[in-house]
């Protein structure tokens, strides 16, 4: 099996004796390879009552994990694959009776807001107040591979600490440029879990083994952005070109030197175009002599983003109104007089659809309110007059329980994803940058680097660094003259 490199660390450091460890794993470094690799090399230098416990936050990464374990032709006897909270719930399940949850413990229906965060918050409580109980576990489970940390909670961190100081060997996968949770509160980040923890870091050879040249520009492009920095354009070369146009006004679908530029690449086979926006891709993908296709897969970041703002607007109807009215622009195109009647509570009397999701919100301005306006909107589309452009996205609002939870959303949203991800995507095509995230491409064009593009947050900083990774064998990244990104440097 082939390892993947680790920048200035033997791969003997991961399999040896430190209790813990963060694994900063960039796009394309090879993580699952390394984490496989890691749980094979472990499950047999165990006894036979022992296993390697590889936790993740959803179903859908666990399966993940499992098809790749069984893709290496190897049998998966000695490592055990869960989620996070079904651990969590296993732990705290024989001491059930003493916080009076229900034997056998299970999820409760209709189950209140924070109840897995209770679960994780007492398992975490149990290990660290009561350390003869994570020996226990560690007696088990001497080694645990952590997927995903940078979206680990509070909880699921502390209680992998405690493994670590009983004794367990731990191991956490993540990258803060690739964080993808943002409504969960309880979810710190990358930085902040790992700091005193020391860390490897993967580099980002497996993706461009074949073109190394490439991978290294889009590794140090990472570590400038990761650290705060600019991405260095004039240091692109051989596989990275850079062209500098006019029009910084100008929509970049409309402008004659973008349109030019994309047009000499009409013979590459593998092509994405990214854009931050749909509209974009779509005007991209109308320009018939390019040949695009645009990428009607899941565009999960609009989920993510009107459950965040119904989170933190709970209890408001105008603001929980508001939002949902964004999430359905979003995900296609909404005729004016609805979003209007939606956002300023003042439906006529013959919009009877809009009147009755109004009639939702108001009574539940909170996330079961925004899975029954969803499910009412898509069931009159045509009479509110919303042309879907994203189902996936929409589906996954409204197949959520009404009784949904932080929980429910962080798996319901993962799994949609993975769906997207693993469906079939154009190899010619126009793309947000979020649907094409988890996707690989040939030859990648980030055709409008602008500071209305890629401003100067962190989110920006994500964007951008996901965007520059998704390319194999070329980049094309077109800069307007006036009003690049405060991202970049010319």
């Amino acid at each position: 099996m082939r390892i993947p490199n680790t920048s200035g660390h033997n791969i003997d450091r991961l399999l040896g004796e430190e209790p813990l460890l963060g694994v900063e794993a960039a796009a394309g470094a090879g993580k699952t390879h390394l984490a496989c690799t890691l749980a094979f090399e472990f499950a047999g230098k165990l006894a036979a009552h022992q296993e390697v416990l590889f936790l993740s936050h959803t179903n859908a990464a666990r399966d993940v994990f499992r098809r790749r374990l069984s893709s290496e032709g190897r049998q998966s006897l000695g490592v055990s694959i869960k989620t996070l909270d079904t651990f969590c719930l296993e732990l705290i399940s024989p001491y059930a009776s003493l916080w009076r949850l229900p034997i056998p413990l299970r999820p409760p229906s209709p189950m209140p807001r924070d109840w897995f965060t209770e679960a994780r918050r007492k398992a975490a409580n149990l290990l660290d107040k009561r350390p003869e109980i994570a020996r226990a576990v560690m007696a088990r489970y001497p080694v645990v591979l952590a997927d995903e940390h940078q979206d680990a909670s509070i909880h699921h961190h502390s209680l992998l600490v405690s493994l670590s100081k009983a004794g367990a060997r731990v191991r956490m996968f993540g990258d803060a440029l690739q964080a993808i949770l943002t409504f969960d509160r309880t979810i710190p980040g990358w930085d902040e879990l790992m700091r005193g923890i020391p860390t490897v870091e993967l580099s980002g050879a497996w993706r461009w083994v074949n073109e190394p040249a490439l991978g290294q520009w889009i590794a140090d492009a990472r570590a400038s952005l990761r650290s705060g920095g600019k991405v260095s354009l004039s240091s692109a070369d051989g596989r990275v070109q850079v062209f500098e146009v006019d029009g910084s006004r100008q929509v970049w679908t409309r402008n004659a030197m973008v349109l030019n530029i994309l047009r000499s690449l009409r013979e590459m086979d593998s092509l994405v175009v990214l854009s931050r926006r749909n509209d974009q891709a779509k005007e991209a993908a109308r320009v018939a002599d390019l040949g695009l296709i645009v990428n009607e897969g899941s565009d999960q970041s609009a989920v993510e983003e009107v459950v965040a703002e119904v989170l933190g607007a709970a209890g408001n109807t105008n603001a929980v109104a508001s939002s949902f009215v964004d999430f359905m622009v979003g995900c296609g195109s909404l005729e004016l007089t609805t979003a209007e009647a939606i956002r300023s509570h003042s439906p006529q009397p013959f919009q009877k659809a809009a009147s009755e999701i109004l009639t939702v919100l108001d009574q539940r301005p909170d996330l079961s309110g925004l899975v029954l306006a969803t499910r009412l909107a898509r069931r009159n589309a045509q009479a509110i007059g919303w042309a879907i452009a994203h189902p996936v996205s929409v589906d996954t609002v409204a197949r959520m329980p009404v009784t949904v939870g932080v929980d429910e959303i962080r798996d319901l949203v993962f799994q949609a994803q993975r769906s997207a991800i693993e469906g079939a995507i154009p190899v010619r095509c126009a793309s947000t940058i979020h649907k094409a995230k988890g996707r690989e491409f040939d030859n990648v064009v980030l055709p409008w680097i602008d500071a209305a593009t890629f401003g100067p947050d962190v989110k920006d900083r994500q964007l951008l660094y996901v965007g520059l990774s998704r390319a194999k064998r070329r980049l094309i990244l077109v800069v307007p003259r006036a009003g690049a990104s405060p991202l970049v440097s010319l």
